[in-house]
């Protein structure tokens, strides 16, 4: 990672839009034009070269806003979005913290997070990952139901409000 220094002399940061402009001339590069670029490879991370290194914007984004960046400590776009750099949408966390707040699966058949149709039974089944373990939350008849049980867990655990939701567009905190 880049000092704080380098990071300030390079670059100028809105926190309100969450847009990184490079401060000064460099190779290449003209003031006050948007650094970076969002990866084509499908990952939505917003990267930045700067001097042959590959940055994420977002890191960028918290060691302009905070003067530091925590190591051992991740980046978690609190709405799933991971070009949206504003600093209402970043906060550091955990790895495990990181983890209780992701998307819904897209390969989610029940549309719930930690949801399953069981068909053999024609029951839903809940359940949920806590540290690395399967807690199982029971069968139900109903998605509701499970879907309850599912959200209920998610409180007791600590999960974020946003885990398990599509991406959020307008999330503020």
């Amino acid at each position: 990672m880049i000092t704080f220094e380098e990071a300030k002399e390079l670059f100028t940061y809105d926190r309100e839009t969450g847009i990184i402009k490079w401060r000064k001339r460099t190779r290449g590069q003209r003031a006050n034009l948007v650094a970076g670029y969002t990866m084509s490879n499908g990952c939505g991370y917003t990267q930045i070269n700067i001097k042959g290194k590959l940055h994420y914007a977002h890191r960028v984004a918290m060691l302009l806003a905070y003067g530091f960046y925590v190591d051992g400590l991740e980046v978690d776009h609190i709405n799933h979005i991971r070009d949206d750099n504003r600093l209402a949408n970043l906060r550091f966390v955990t790895r495990t913290d990181n983890s209780r707040n992701k998307s819904r699966n897209s390969n989610s058949t029940t549309g719930v997070t930690g949801v399953y149709y069981r068909k053999g039974r024609r029951k839903y089944e809940a359940q949920i990952i806590v540290d690395g373990m399967n807690i199982y939350l029971g069968e139900f008849f109903t998605l509701e139901e499970a879907a309850k049980a599912r959200k209920d867990a998610d409180i007791k655990y600590k999960f974020h409000a946003n885990h398990g939701n599509n991406k959020i567009k307008d999330y503020v905190r």
